[in-house]
């Protein structure tokens, strides 16, 4: 099953999840910076969606940019042109953030245009769990992926 949640903070994300999926293993694959308290709440949120019994799969650090981009860039077709990545058609903002995420002249992502939040929130699980020399990349983990 896919589908968009549009939750503009941690808590309401977490209610709706647990709303639609409220018996599932629920995986998280959160920016790793959601580790750190913000001026705004006393937890952070990744604490706050292990309230809501959602497992934190995300790394002590991020992964550079460009990993994440490539790995997420392969698993859509690789050098062998295998696709072993498909957007469910459900997915419509994220579907629109791909067509439209540009790139600063740096070649780096453009931060300024507003379309790099679904895409970042996608390559997050596809490089932990796809990253190039891990060693459990592609082996099945059972549960719900929250990304």
């Amino acid at each position: 099953m896919f589908a968009e949640i549009k939750a503009y903070d941690t808590a309401k994300l977490g209610q709706e999840v647990r709303r639609r999926w409220p018996d599932a293993r629920i995986l998280g694959y959160p920016d790793s910076s959601g580790g750190n308290h913000s001026t705004n709440s006393t937890r952070t949120d990744i604490a706050i969606l292990q309230e809501f019994n959602i497992s934190n799969m995300s790394p002590a650090a991020n992964p550079p940019v460009r990993d994440r981009i490539n790995t997420t860039n392969a698993m859509f077709c690789n050098a062998l042109d295998e696709v072993r990545l498909f957007v469910d058609p459900n997915c419509k903002g994220l579907i629109d953030d791909l067509e439209q995420h540009s790139y600063t002249e740096k070649g780096d992502p453009d931060k300024e245009g507003g379309n790099d939040h679904r895409t970042d929130a996608l390559s997050y699980p596809i490089h932990r769990i796809f990253e190039v020399g891990r060693a459990t990349a592609g082996k099945a983990v059972r549960g719900i992926r929250l990304y």
